[in-house]
């Protein structure tokens, strides 16, 4: 029998022990790891490779230093995927076949890291968005919601490695890293040449977006806390940035504002338990507004239960908005299937009406880093309420999984997607995505400018649909 699940990022039960003011309730994101900060967290092989060439590598834990304990913990990892995973084919994965492969290698590990990092390779043979295992240090990160970064994400733009996003008070912030700076070289090795050696070296994946991310995620990576030395191509030609690793809490931040011809806006980072509460806050804030540009770029998802009280700020009446797939039952739907809060429960997830719904024109903005309950929210807003989608295609990461994931032996755990979804309209988006009604490509101007075409043609398309309404009565 499955356990309660994490609705895209926390439990039922963590939401509750916040509302109590519980300090230690647990939370967390259930993201891919790519999604989980501004870039990777340093190499995962990088361990393996220490302890293989002899390198001096930090002691086992307690919890994992003789081989049996090894072992074992290994074991434990394997079952939770086995039991739990909610494909049955396991995405086309033989995963006992994984775990004769792996199993041997366990006592080659020479320290924790080396050992985690075996887990996460082969938990990362699913091609899954959300399974994931998670180092001590990395678990405790995760559930404070806090994340490890450089501070920049870069991207292929008109040909170009570019930087698209510098994060706020992070190394590339202070150092003077700009948007729309090409990237020449990266810890001494040109940007082309690196860029086509990890296109290469990447591994398959069931959402050709989230691959895409992955690489360029690992094109401005380092080894341990090594700095990263970015060589960019500016205003005033070509220098070099070293860049440190930054560790730094990202809170829910919720923003509204008016735009010209009475367009609304509203942005949010994460779907965090009290982002509902912000959410509608600002959205009766907008009540005067024409129509609503919601941004969702960016926004890496999280609770569910959070998603579906957004959602229904948008809705007049009830409505059967997703449906579970699990290991229980089948995506049709059967009464098999169990929702979070218990075994009995249909796997329809209905949201109620809003006696105070949003129903002027409605435009989202997504990019290749919308992912999760960011995706769900924007699909069901299209489909069910005729949203318009500009931007670029999303994440196609939308599986749920338990709000701490599952404790393992040296401080780790490891989160396992137990729950897929299904539209009314019988889209699954894991692997697929969204693809945007306009889709806009990035340019190198609009990224130095600070221009936002995404915005632009969202509120053009509000204002369009404001005029037909008022002309045809």
């Amino acid at each position: 029998m499955l356990r309660p699940l994490l609705r895209l990022g926390d439990s039922l039960q963590c939401l509750l022990r916040r509302r109590a003011g519980v300090a230690a309730a647990v939370a967390a994101m259930a993201l891919a790891a790519a999604c989980t900060g501004m870039d990777p967290a340093p190499d995962a092989a990088h361990a393996a490779r220490l302890s293989a060439s002899g390198a001096a590598a930090p002691a086992f834990s307690a919890e994992l230093a003789d081989a049996r304990s090894r072992d074992a913990a290994f074991e434990q990892a394997w079952r939770m995927v086995n039991e739990r995973f909610y494909d049955p084919g396991f995405n086309g994965v033989d995963w006992e076949a994984m775990r004769l492969r792996y199993l041997p290698q366990v006592e080659r590990a020479q320290s924790d890291a080396a050992f985690y990092a075996l887990l996460g390779r082969m938990a990362g043979e699913l091609r899954d968005s959300h399974t994931r295992v998670y180092n001590a240090r990395d678990y405790r990160n995760r559930l404070d919601y806090v994340v490890s970064t450089f501070g920049l994400r870069v991207a292929e733009v008109e040909g170009e490695v570019a930087v698209i996003q510098v994060l706020p008070d992070t190394g590339a912030a202070l150092s003077g890293v700009r948007p729309g700076m090409v990237v020449v070289a990266v810890n001494g090795e040109t940007a082309p040449g690196r860029l086509a050696r990890l296109r290469a070296e990447a591994p398959a994946d069931v959402s050709p977006e989230r691959r895409v991310r992955a690489i360029y995620g690992r094109l401005i990576a380092s080894h341990g806390g090594e700095p990263l030395l970015l060589d960019l191509r500016g205003a005033h030609g070509v220098a070099r940035y070293e860049l440190k690793r930054t560790e730094r809490e990202v809170p829910l931040v919720v923003t509204h504002r008016v735009l010209a011809s009475n367009v609304g806006y509203i942005a949010f980072n994460r779907f965090r338990p009290e982002a509902a509460a912000d959410f509608g806050r600002a959205l009766a804030a907008l009540d005067g507004a024409d129509g609503l540009v919601l941004d969702l770029r960016g926004n890496p998802g999280g609770n569910i239960g959070a998603m579906l009280a957004i959602a229904r700020s948008f809705f007049p009446e009830a409505r059967h908005v997703l449906t579970r797939r699990t290991r229980a039952g089948r995506s049709s739907g059967s009464a098999a299937e169990a929702w979070p809060q218990g075994r009995s429960a249909a796997p329809e997830v209905l949201i109620d009406a809003s006696p105070h719904a949003y129903t002027r024109p409605l435009a989202i903005l997504i990019d290749g880093y919308t992912a999760s309950s960011s995706e769900l929210l924007a699909t069901v807003l299209r489909e069910q309420r005729g949203a318009w989608i500009v931007g670029r295609p999303s994440c196609g990461c939308v599986v749920a999984v338990r709000g701490g994931g599952y404790r393992l032996p040296g401080g780790g755990a490891i989160y396992v997607a137990e729950s897929g979804f299904i539209t009314p309209l019988g889209n699954r988006m894991e692997g697929a995505g969204i693809r945007p009604d306009r889709e806009v490509p990035l340019a190198l101007a609009d990224l130095r400018e600070g221009a936002d075409r995404d915005l632009d043609a969202a509120r053009d398309w509000i204002r369009q649909r404001t005029q037909r309404v008022a002309e045809e009565h």
